[in-house]
């Protein structure tokens, strides 16, 4: 994750972000979340962590509406292998890390 936003300044949370706009998402482990939008990396910090992201879990986002991921979101985690749905977890704020303008 320091490599990750090495360089990069932390903005004020934001409660929404365009999931369209992410052209990466890198899960850290079971607490953390980046989502990549080149100019800008949100860091989303669930709610209680996301059990099992860190073992290679994947996150599944159920967005109704337009392509926003936000705040109070709930998300699930789902086995790659089984396809069967592990656990759940909540969207806090969204912290955004940007280059500083020169």
């Amino acid at each position: 994750m320091a490599e990750a936003l090495a360089g990069r300044v932390a903005g004020p949370p934001q409660r929404c972000i365009d999931s369209f706009r992410t052209t990466t998402v890198h899960t850290i482990d079971d607490w953390t979340i980046l989502y990549d939008q080149g100019q800008t990396i949100y860091v989303q910090n669930p709610r209680g962590g996301c059990p099992g992201l860190g073992r290679g879990d994947i996150l599944v986002t159920n967005q109704v509406g337009p392509a926003r991921l936000c705040e109070n979101d709930l998300a699930q985690t789902v086995s790659p292998t089984s396809r069967i749905a592990l656990g759940a977890c909540v969207f806090g704020p969204f912290t955004p890390y940007a280059k500083p303008k020169a």
